[in-house]
């Protein structure tokens, strides 16, 4: 049985990352490559603006679509009604 994500927020942290590893790390290369200073910064900047971060991961993967998309994420129903891309 899963947990709900808020009750996450009260377990241990299993594993962190060493100094080295973290330097190394494409997440953190990312997150400075947009002007964000580590994952707190990043995980704010993407819940302020999800659409930035979705298009910002599509471009950096290198995710190629069949037919481009016209908008990143689609929240005309709110959050719990997102559609991921819409296209033409």
């Amino acid at each position: 049985m899963a947990l709900p994500t808020a009750e996450f927020s009260n377990l241990p942290i299993a594993w962190q990352p060493d100094e080295a590893r973290l330097s190394r790390s494409r997440a953190l290369a990312f997150a400075r490559a947009h002007g964000v200073a580590g994952w707190e910064g990043m995980a704010a900047r993407a819940a302020a603006d999800p659409a930035w971060f979705w298009g910002a991961v599509v471009e950096e993967l290198g995710i190629v679509w069949r037919k481009p998309y016209e908008q990143v994420l689609d929240l005309r129903d709110g959050p719990a009604g997102r559609t991921g891309s819409r296209g033409p």
